[in-house]
């Protein structure tokens, strides 16, 4: 299979030498033309019975001199849910579709999810064996084999080109699927005949023998508890759970590809980063060979017993019952396709009194399509209100204004995972009285009807706290990205004017974003890298807590430097043949670097 790797590319010598190495994990996998991959095309489906929905057949008995379509699915993987509604679209169109469940995956049960969930119709094929799927090559849950009249393979890969690992469009480039029949239609040859096909991994598993070292009893579960389990269980982000070792196992190839491309876990540093809190994604190189070459000896079980300790979950919130916690009035409709622009929802708190926020959660119905909520806390009336529900973005608005609605009243945010912040003893931020909490809510679609009416839960402090966190900001709002520009840099400067402590980070840029730095520009002119994301995912935008305060002296300047992709290579890019600028669109641009920020007296509000 071809994949397109892209790697961050920018010279580091020039800048401090205690800076992190550029790495090549930004992994983007998008379906192309692919000789190399196996196709039995021109070969007639074989005549064999196989099991389905509707009992035991011969395939031919299904066909009856027409064109048809074998689709392989899985109804837990995102990219197979989000071409679901495609399929349907085909079948519309008069093509006759038979859906393929393969391994593990081909269960009655399954295949009635995954009818229900997408309104599909048509009969699953149950290939428990793998013996129709060995002879059409599945590889992933993406692939569509297309036949014609003759049952003879005409063609085989990916439905088009608009969602892949890594990235996704908001429409696609090319249709090889529609190409492909029409040619099938009219009697002609096929011009692109094979594709890869990026979704979850499902091919039949390829053990060696390594023996048996490492088990998952002894070994795995811990890993997988620490490492995976904050998404990957039941009400959380991870498209399917993995808490048990039937799970893992079920799972184990589209695990390997993911830890060999280090797509997972998502952490953008180039090490664990002890001097921050929620480090607890980090995946040493040691610990992803030992699950790599557990899954390639088979996925041992083991009879030991587990002397580490599991990582243990409760539903509900993750820090604890909130003393209050308040709910959207508007509920966010989120359709099956398509690009969804950022939706605003205010939510009244009716306080009577100042409160000091030790701890900010959020809660969403729908964490599978859930990217990322940010929240801001604004008075009763503000320009904000333009961007209320029914309002998208605009386009017109003056740079100040948008610098304004950007950083203002910057508060906390959401992302999978992390879904806010508990800030260490003595420390809270102020929701002054009457003011109201503003979610700017990015949604994704994932091939599945839902509604989302995100709650907020807060716990205060009774009485000020020893330190009142600010949130400031570093930040550039005339960056000018020129069209295919593949590294392209901007930075921004905040000069400090009293001493006082940082205690957290928050990059943030959209689409174009490809890495960020933040350097403390000491009063001698010395400069010390505080945080280096060499790859910077916009899909994982995280706030980094130092365990330990920077501590910072009047004079002092923080350096953001922000990096960005604006070429054709980078999948995620909208439009590389677009100047870019500041906004809040997805589509525009951003370049600021948050940080969590408390003034020596104590003063709330002395932003510079």
């Amino acid at each position: 299979m071809k994949k397109v790797l892209l790697i961050s590319l920018f010279i580091t010598s020039i800048f401090s030498p205690c800076s992190a190495e550029v790495s090549d994990k930004n992994f983007q996998w998008q379906a192309s033309a692919d000789e190399d991959i196996y196709a039995p095309i021109n070969k007639s489906l074989p005549t064999d019975e196989f099991s389905t929905t509707s009992g035991i057949v011969t395939l031919s008995t299904l066909f009856n001199n027409e064109i048809f379509l074998i689709a392989v699915r899985d109804p837990d993987c995102p990219i197979s849910r989000r071409y679901a509604g495609k399929l349907k679209e085909f079948q519309k169109q008069g093509l006759k579709v038979i859906f393929l469940l393969t391994g593990q995956l081909a269960r009655q049960e399954t295949a009635e999810k995954d009818r229900q969930r997408h309104n599909l119709d048509g009969i699953y094929i149950l290939d428990k064996n793998r013996k129709l799927s060995s002879w059409l090559g599945v590889q992933t849950s993406a692939e569509v084999y297309l036949f014609n009249k003759d049952s003879k393979l005409k063609y085989r890969g990916a439905i088009d080109d608009q969602y892949g690992i890594g990235f996704s469009r908001t429409k696609a480039r090319q249709t090889f699927l529609s190409d492909a029949l029409d040619a099938v239609r009219y009697n002609q040859e096929v011009q692109l005949s094979a594709t890869s096909a990026p979704g979850c991994i499902i091919r039949q598993a390829k053990t060696t023998n390594k023996g048996h070292k490492v088990s998952w009893n002894k070994d795995i579960q811990f890993l997988i508890s620490q490492k995976c389990q904050s998404c990957h269980r039941p009400g959380q982000a991870g498209p399917f759970p993995l808490e048990t070792y039937q799970q893992v196992y079920n799972r184990k190839e589209m695990i390997r590809f993911v830890l060999e491309n280090k797509i997972m876990p998502p952490w953008s540093l180039t090490d664990g980063s002890k001097r921050f809190i929620n480090n607890d994604k980090y995946l040493a190189n040691a610990d992803r060979k030992k699950i790599i070459d557990w899954i390639d000896a088979g996925a041992f079980k083991g009879s030991e017993t587990n002397t580490n300790v599991v990582a243990e979950w409760t539903s509900g919130w993750k820090y604890g019952q909130p003393d209050v916690i308040l709910t959207s009035p508007v509920t966010v409709d989120i359709p099956t396709q398509g690009e969804i622009e950022y939706k605003y929802l205010s939510i009244p708190t009716n306080f009577n009194k100042d409160r000091w926020v030790h701890t900010v959660e959020v809660a969403t119905d729908t964490p599978g399509n859930t990217h990322h909520i940010i929240l801001f806390v604004l008075p009763p009336k503000d320009s904000f209100d333009k961007f209320m529900p029914g309002a998208q973005a605009k386009t017109d608005i003056n740079r100040k204004e948008l610098h304004k609605l950007a950083l203002k009243g910057f508060f906390s945010g959401y992302i999978p995972g992390l879904p806010g912040v508990t800030y260490q003893d003595g420390s809270a931020k102020l929701l002054p009285k009457g003011w109201r909490i503003v979610l700017q809510a990015h949604y994704q679609s994932n091939g599945i009807h839902a509604q989302d009416r995100p709650q907020v839960g807060l716990q205060f402090l009774d009485k000020r706290p020893d330190k009142a966190i600010n949130t400031l900001a570093a930040t550039n709002i005339n960056i000018l990205i020129p069209a295919q520009k593949k590294h392209h840099l901007e930075t921004a400067e905040f000069k400090f004017n009293q001493n006082g402590e940082i205690v957290g980070l928050y990059p943030h840029m959209h689409l174009r974003g490809s890495a960020f730095r933040y350097e403390l520009i000491k009063t001698n002119g010395s400069k010390e890298v505080l945080l280096d994301i060499p790859v910077y995912d916009p899909n994982w935008q995280q706030y980094y807590q130092f365990r330990q305060p920077i501590i910072i002296k009047k004079g002092m300047k923080l350096l953001a430097s922000g990096w960005y992709d604006n070429s054709e290579n980078n999948l995620n890019n909208p439009d590389p043949n677009t100047d870019v600028r500041f906004g809040l669109r997805t589509r525009d641009e951003m370049m600021i670097g948050y940080f969590d920020w408390v003034d020596a007296s104590n003063n709330i509000n002395t932003a510079n």
